[in-house]
């Protein structure tokens, strides 16, 4: 059942489905152009902590706070950090408080590096290490604390349940749960019967992950698991008139979606304002995904591959 306002920690989301946190995919230009098409909680890309206390290290809050760039407009916003060590995570996360709405913690990467550093995955295997970062990360600030996870380890030791329980004991005021087991990453199905369950058991938002494909599938999600968001991650890349068309199908209303053409045109406008001393390469692959989903071929894509500006870009998908 859709909840027409979903509190997390006195943050109101007034639509039910997430942009979820993805790595070299959440730059300002996207988040803002998917919160304009109908996603009701963005969240940045994945930030290690590491990485949020060496930049304010470097550059001071001003240089921090530029790098992550919360636009207004995208606005509620969650910043996700990652990391191995409590005290670390807790003392990234005071920064992370002066930015963004919300404070996300990811235990449910399941990148092989991130999880041999302690980081993600890792603590579907330690839980009592998951609870002393929870602890520190919810001690350290007043901005709501949410976390990510994934249903387990492995089909062995599904402890998604026991977590989830224990994170709302803990003082986290929402759960997003990935359908799939760790070792799983990205293949097989995700186990929308286990978000149910999770979902049955908590007091706190249960935001559901893994396999929404499209705007059926985001309204299916929510009505089957009972969740209170659907988060929706791989498929919005080049495409965010998917939350367009999932907030047209959940309100049944009939507004024209713009084209990927369209929103690809917007996209690059305000990548020139917002993002344009991060890498080029992260436009043209943002340019590649925009056209593959407006079926413009292989060869476009390899055109748009070799392009070295902004302006060159343009030109090819506009020809």
């Amino acid at each position: 059942m859709h909840r027409s306002v979903i509190n997390i920690g006195g943050v109101n989301i007034t639509e039910p489905f997430a942009l979820a946190p993805m790595a070299g995919v959440n730059c300002a230009s996207f988040r803002l152009l998917c919160k304009e098409c109908g996603a009701g909680l963005i969240y940045t890309q994945m930030y290690h902590c590491n990485f949020i206390l060496g930049k304010y290290r470097e550059t001071g809050m001003a240089g921090l706070t530029k790098s992550i760039n919360i636009n207004p407009a995208e606005r509620p916003v969650a910043l996700q950090l990652i990391g191995n060590k409590a005290e670390v995570m807790a003392e990234a996360s005071k920064l992370a408080a002066k930015m963004a709405d919300i404070i996300d913690i990811n235990f449910g990467c399941p990148d092989d590096n991130m999880v041999k550093s302690g980081c993600g995955a890792y603590f579907a295997k330690h839980p009592k290490d998951m609870d002393e970062v929870v602890r520190q990360v919810v001690s350290a600030v007043k901005t709501p604390v949410t976390a990510k996870i994934r249903i387990g380890w492995d089909s062995q030791s599904i402890n998604g349940v026991a977590v989830a329980k224990r994170l709302e004991e803990l003082g986290v005021k929402a759960v997003a749960v990935h359908g799939r087991v760790a070792v799983q990453k990205y293949a097989g199905k995700a186990n929308w019967e286990i978000i149910k369950h999770i979902k049955s058991k908590l007091s706190i938002p249960v935001i559901g992950n893994g396999d929404i494909n499209n705007s059926a599938r985001a309204i299916e999600m929510i009505e089957r698991t009972d969740c209170d968001i659907a988060m929706i991650g791989r498929r919005a890349m080049g495409d965010p008139g998917i939350f367009a068309r999932c907030r047209n199908r959940l309100h049944g209303l009939n507004e024209p979606v713009p084209s990927q053409l369209e929103l690809f045109k917007r996209f690059a406008n305000y990548y020139s304002k917002l993002d344009m001393d991060k890498s080029f390469s992260e436009l043209r692959t943002h340019a590649m995904w925009f056209s593959k989903r407006a079926g413009l071929g292989p060869a476009v894509r390899l055109r748009i591959s070799k392009a070295v500006d902004l302006q060159e870009i343009r030109d090819i998908i506009n020809a």
